[in-house]
């Protein structure tokens, strides 16, 4: 059967005009930069045989460059994408450990109830030595019958820098990914391979991002969130600010002229 494929892939290939033998050679060689093919070398050696024109070599060498330019550009994608990976992990680290903090409060306040006489001492000792907790406060609530473990002014402010960080690097990452189908686009340059890399990291980011909203509250649904935040006792709740401070991969608006440049820096690659 892979006898009679070849054979019939060999016969297209002598009456293909030189963009298709050009494309050809370039799916060739995306799909070998993630290790499978379908095509063999000496197949596609067979097929420059058919270059038989100055035009039909033009074409050929204009879509294997443009395959060669955009390996290169997509390369610097993937490392800008590893950055915005690590990111994410650093901040999913510190929301598991925020998260943390709501049972730290209910065990604290369960001991207290069974501490009889020397639960007021206990009380103040906990809010005295909340420094010894990372990114946390301790407080008393409730004309000090209640302690109250919150994030520290520290916490918000580290957690909120890392979401800055996260948003301004998966917006440069989205405008990457859009110049790249672009430029695909425009060449009708049909590399299933390279499409297929760029859904990858798209839907990647959008789980990424969902799941560290979810690790919060347990709840990725909007209309869920915006029910807590109508029975929630505290307006400024801080999970929640948070969870909403996390950007939209989908909402997030690519600037004109930061596509522009990229488009240069894609060209550049290319020459």
């Amino acid at each position: 059967m892979w006898d009679r494929y070849r054979h019939d892939l060999q016969r297209a290939l002598r009456t293909s005009t030189g963009r298709e033998i050009g494309l050809l050679f370039a799916n060739y060689e995306a799909e070998r930069e993630f290790g499978t093919t379908s095509l063999t070398k000496s197949t596609l050696q067979d097929s420059l045989k058919a270059l038989r024109t100055r035009g039909d070599v033009q074409q050929f060498r204009a879509a294997l460059e443009a395959q060669e330019g955009l390996s290169v550009y997509l390369s610097n994608l993937e490392r800008r994408y590893l950055l915005l990976r690590k990111r994410i992990a650093i901040l999913w680290g510190i929301f598991l450990l925020f998260r943390q903090y709501q049972f730290v409060e209910e065990f604290l306040n369960v001991i207290l109830l069974e501490g009889g006489k020397s639960s007021a001492a206990l009380r103040q000792r906990m809010v005295s030595h909340s420094y010894c907790m990372l990114y946390a406060d301790i407080t008393l609530e409730e004309e000090g019958k209640y302690v109250r473990v919150r994030l520290s002014d520290k916490g918000k402010e580290m957690a909120f820098e890392i979401i800055e960080e996260i948003q301004d690097q998966a917006l440069q990452v989205k405008t990457k990914i859009e110049v790249a189908r672009g430029f695909m686009d425009e060449r009708a340059l049909n590399l299933p391979a390279y499409e297929s890399f760029l859904d990858g990291i798209e839907g990647e980011l959008r789980e990424s991002i969902r799941s560290a909203q979810s690790m919060l509250y347990g709840e990725d649904d909007p209309d869920s969130r915006r029910e807590m935040r109508e029975i929630l006792p505290e307006p400024d709740d801080d999970f929640l600010k948070l969870i909403e401070a996390l950007p939209d991969y989908d909402g997030l608006e690519i600037d004109e002229d930061a596509y522009r440049t990229e488009e240069e820096i894609l060209l550049h690659d290319k020459d």
